[in-house]
């Protein structure tokens, strides 16, 4: 009980902080071809307007590649509390801005707005730093999951809030602003339940009290020196390349092969989206307890790529709503188990950088798999495919290496 009370408020947090990054596209993008609305200037062409829209949307999960290690670091020296707090205010303030931006139509703080709710979506380390504090064992990877679900969940009710919040043919008073005042209200509401709920987890160690940019370095130093840390980080963003590959072209290869309109896109989403809230509340719990972590993702790997062949050689409407389901079990448990083995071989004071690391190159795999996926599926949506597969055998090479590699470190250790 004591540990779903602290869950909760960081399920809430993590869940509106993801709603922060998909909340803007479905105000943003049917400006593009408005002849009248200011945020875009008048003396932009079609084309120029479309960048600007990549830029905006790009910025957000640059700006959280660098704040979640920093963020992190920061809550191993002063507490996860703190931290959440001035990612929460951070938070609010950015849907704020988005609100004031949309209504003055100032394409310069809508850019400024995006930045700072980036940055403060680093709170999604924090939170899973947190949990480790008070996770072990098995609980450690299911309540990871759980975090892991709360971001899920927002993802997917983003732009569900946007498309409904915005429609003046709902409700008279309806337009662009309001999705983001209700979605700074909610904030507001959960930086009061937290900063009221919210015990802190991690005490602090004083003797480590350091916040220049030495510590930082030093720390990022160490984890380079650490192999294993290393190819379970490279192996985490291929993963992350891969996954973040196949959902940002999914919509694009629905309209190519399948003539998909926006509803129904919008229909395939919510339906991938449950699939993998699914493999994260009740698949994780179950492998957790009942099978060894490495081998889950070896097979959870070996299964998703098996997945993407499929869906490469039989790209059929149905063939894409069944392969949904194993490729998005298979990234439930391969993210959440690869966290939990993070967390596993750092110490207490290190729990918020490492998974700040970790956040930071899921960041970036969206990010470039974001300027690569519209590229790829106009060549064809199955190269997209392919290469998610790829990816995936690629991760799964690395990953059996590393246990190999484990193992006869293990067995020296005994025999000397």
């Amino acid at each position: 009980m004591k540990a779903t009370k602290q869950i909760l408020p960081l399920f809430i947090l993590i869940a509106i902080d993801a709603l922060g990054t998909g909340i803007v596209a479905p105000v943003l993008a049917p400006l593009i071809k408005s002849s009248t609305h200011g945020i875009y200037s008048s003396t932009h062409s079609i084309e120029i307007r479309y960048l600007i829209y990549g830029i905006i949307i790009a910025l957000d999960p640059i700006c959280f590649f660098f704040g979640a290690p920093l963020l992190g670091h920061f809550s191993d020296r002063v507490g996860r509390k703190k931290i959440l707090l001035f990612c929460l205010a951070g938070s609010t303030l950015g849907f704020m801005s988005y609100s004031v931006a949309f209504y003055i139509n100032s394409l310069l703080l809508l850019v400024l707005a995006r930045c700072l709710s980036g940055f403060a979506a680093g709170s999604q380390a924090i939170a899973q730093a947190a949990i480790a504090d008070i996770s072990s064992g098995e609980q450690k990877a299911i309540n990871i999951g759980v975090i892991a679900f709360a971001m899920t969940l927002g993802l997917v009710l983003g732009p569900l809030l946007a498309g409904i919040f915005s429609n003046s043919h709902y409700v008279s008073f309806f337009n662009n602003t309001t999705p983001f005042l209700l979605a700074g209200l909610l904030s507001i509401s959960n930086l009061i339940y937290l900063c009221i709920s919210f015990k802190e987890t991690y005490k602090i160690q004083t003797a480590h009290f350091n916040l220049s940019w030495s510590d930082f370095k030093q720390q990022f130093t160490a984890l380079l020196q650490s192999r294993w840390l290393m190819t379970l980080l490279v192996t985490f963003f291929f993963f992350e390349c891969a996954w973040s590959l196949y959902f940002q072209s999914l919509a694009l290869i629905l309209v190519k092969y399948f003539d998909f309109s926006s509803s129904q896109i919008g229909y395939f989403s919510a339906y991938v989206g449950l699939s993998l809230s699914f493999g994260l509340i009740y698949l994780v719990r179950i492998c957790a307890k009942r099978f060894d972590l490495s081998k889950m993702i070896t097979v959870s790997l070996t299964i998703g790529a098996s997945a993407f062949i499929l869906l490469c050689c039989m790209n059929t409407l149905v063939m894409q709503l069944l392969m949904a389901l194993p490729i998005t079990f298979s990234v439930a448990i391969i993210y959440t188990f690869i966290i939990t083995l993070l967390s596993n071989h750092v110490a207490a004071d290190q729990q918020g950088f490492i998974m700040g690391i970790s956040d930071a190159l899921l960041a970036l795999a969206f990010a470039l798999s974001g300027i690569f996926s519209g590229l790829l599926t106009y060549q064809s949506g199955n190269i997209a495919l392919l290469v998610s597969a790829s990816l995936y055998g690629l991760c799964l090479i690395v990953f059996i290496a590393l246990q190999n590699k484990t193992k006869s470190t293990v067995n020296n250790a005994i025999m000397s």
